[in-house]
């Protein structure tokens, strides 16, 4: 058993994991990206004056928001190919990854859009009364004023949502998705759990270390967006 810890393997775990995590950002970058895309649609839709549009968006926020992000990914990995191939369709041999982009994507937009409504309600009423006195179309007035100032209003909150995601991207191994984690854990199994500590650990800091470079450039473009606008 080991009994010490053993700076050469926590040490040497650092480039082996490092090697797999621009594969692992990359699928939490597309997935953040999609759900920052579905998340803005769901806002901008939930601001119209449709009863049943709000009661549609709510629900569906509630239920993303609701459903672990595991089972979200274990149903869209077993689930969507079952319920396809009764359509005929068959994805059975499907890349993981889609699914697991599904997963979070969809995850990702419901918190997304309770992060830019947020935003969208700390803008001043008054713009909006300026836009209508200018006669500004609706859509303009959205893409040029409302939208650019509501994700600077979301920045801080979006940074905690970038780090959870970043976080929860640990479960892509249970679909067999070669992630950063996952290879912590191969590492680990190819010496017997040995230095199974050290290796944790390493993966640990690195983990830490994105957190803390998300949360400081966050903090630093929202102090330069907040300059530039006032």
């Amino acid at each position: 058993m080991n009994t010490y810890f053993n700076l050469s393997a926590f040490f040497n775990a650092f480039p082996i994991l490092l090697a797999r995590l621009p594969y692992t950002l990359g699928i939490v970058l597309a997935s953040v990206l999609i759900g920052m895309f579905i998340g803005t649609l769901l806002t901008c839709l939930g601001r119209i004056h449709n009863r049943m549009a709000k009661t549609l968006i709510t629900a569906y926020v509630w239920l993303m928001r609701g459903t672990p992000l595991l089972l979200l990914l274990f149903i869209s990995y077993y689930g969507l190919p079952m319920l396809l191939s009764a359509s005929g369709v068959d994805i059975n041999s499907s890349d993981p990854l889609i699914f697991a982009l599904i997963a979070f994507s969809l995850s990702l937009s419901a918190f997304f859009e309770e992060t830019l409504r947020a935003g969208f309600d700390a803008i001043d009423n008054g713009q909006l009364q300026a836009a209508q006195s200018l006669s500004l179309p609706k859509l303009t007035y959205y893409r040029r004023i409302i939208i650019p100032q509501a994700l600077i209003n979301s920045l801080p909150n979006f940074a905690s949502l970038l780090i959870t995601a970043i976080k929860q991207s640990s479960i892509l191994f249970t679909i067999g998705i070669m992630d950063i984690y996952e290879k912590a854990i191969t590492l680990s199994a190819e010496d017997f759990g040995l230095w199974q500590l050290e290796i944790f650990l390493a993966l640990m800091l690195i983990y830490w270390i994105l957190a803390v470079i998300i949360d400081k450039a966050t903090t630093l473009i929202y102090s330069v967006s907040l300059k530039k606008v006032a």
